[in-house]
């Protein structure tokens, strides 16, 4: 193992000696790659090797190219792991709620910015316990640069957020029990017909991925059109895919499994954690994301095999202002109405009376 001396103290060490693992200073790895006994078996991931270490090795020998197995297994998350993931999901709930009560109560005289929601965001989520950063540099996106879908507001680039038009927050944080990623759009002001259409097409999508049973073995490129088919109908799309893996305290982006047309040979398996985020971008003029982190699980059984299903282990609700229930299905609006009562169940016992009781008027049921 090379690693840096000073990281690993003497117990760990012996530990990890007592497990046959040598410890070796980290610039030594080159050095020790060009030693390897010949005809030895070295397996290395080409996407995750540098091109200098590649070359150190042995040339005699025999290189094996294929993923590094330790990103399979972190993909998987054990019971604990997911235990301590439904626990933070509740905390960064109540911090993007707050954030999102604070924003509809800012006065006509408040000059809030991109850059400074995204500093009152990161200080509601500051408060809740065990959180330690932010898991990605957050979005902020108001009107035409909610159409940008990595649009990341700059100091030339940070415009004040008015009280008219499209707002797009993507944020997540890190914990220690574990890290999340979370987008909302809402509209300041009164929404246009468009933009209600727009919104619930970017929802029906999101649900039927939320809502799909699957049988064990399927990929995630196969999940993806769900999420699209709506948009599609009416001659849209995004240029994006639908949803990526999720870290356990590590990377917000995790292989190797995600929800894309890009037709990546990973099986979804029981203990994957991704997200779900379909959208639509109308350049120059809004975007609208959606996005919950949904946790892959058993289904049932039968005659033609194991199923899967997604359990979503975000909770924050959805504007009501810009779902047109016409456009619902009766299976559609009922899922609706059981996330948020799951979302109000879950939030307002940690939340200020008066920001409980704005999220019941947000969560109240779609007839």
């Amino acid at each position: 193992m090379f690693v840096s001396d000073g990281k690993i103290d003497n117990k760990l060490a012996r530990e990890l000696n007592r497990d046959g693992i040598d410890i070796v200073e980290y610039e030594d790895i080159t050095s020790a790659l060009s030693k390897i006994q010949d005809n030895k078996t070295i397996l290395i991931d080409p996407e995750n090797t540098n091109y200098k270490l590649y070359q150190s090795i042995n040339k005699r020998c025999r290189i094996v190219e294929k993923s590094n197995p330790a990103i399979a297994l972190k993909a998987i998350k054990n019971n604990i792991e997911i235990a301590h993931l439904r626990h933070t999901a509740v905390k960064d709930g109540a911090a993007v709620v707050n954030f999102l009560f604070w924003i509809d109560h800012q006065n006509e005289d408040a000059q809030i910015t991109e850059q400074s929601v995204a500093d009152k965001l990161y200080s509601f989520r500051k408060d809740q316990e065990l959180f330690i950063d932010n898991s990605f540099d957050p979005i902020m996106a108001y009107q035409d640069h909610s159409a940008m879908c990595h649009y990341s507001a700059t100091k030339e680039t940070d415009v004040i957020i008015g009280h008219a038009g499209m707002f797009l927050t993507d944020s997540g944080g890190n914990y220690l029990t574990g890290t999340t990623d979370i987008t909302r759009t809402i509209c300041r002001g009164k929404p246009s017909k468009q933009e209600i259409t727009d919104y619930t097409l970017v929802l029906k999508g999101h649900i039927s991925v939320a809502t799909a049973l699957f049988p064990k073995g399927t990929k995630g490129f196969q999940i993806d059109t769900l999420s699209r088919q709506y948009l599609w109908q009416q001659g849209m799309d995004f240029g994006h895919g639908t949803g990526h893996g999720v870290g356990f305290f590590l990377c917000v982006h995790e292989g190797p499994a995600r929800i894309s047309p890009h037709p990546v040979d990973v099986k979804l398996e029981k203990g994957m954690v991704l997200t779900n985020e379909p959208g639509v971008y109308r350049q120059g003029a809004y975007g609208i994301r959606l996005e919950n982190m949904i946790l892959v699980d058993d289904a049932f059984e039968n005659e033609f095999g194991p199923f899967l299903k997604f359990e979503t282990i975000t909770y924050c609700h959805f504007e009501r202002t810009l779902i047109d229930r016409d456009m619902l299905s009766n299976e559609e609006t009922e899922w609706i109405n059981d996330y948020h009562d799951m979302v109000y169940e879950k939030l307002s016992p940690s939340l200020d009376p008066n920001v409980a009781l704005w999220l019941k008027e947000k969560t109240k049921v779609l007839f």
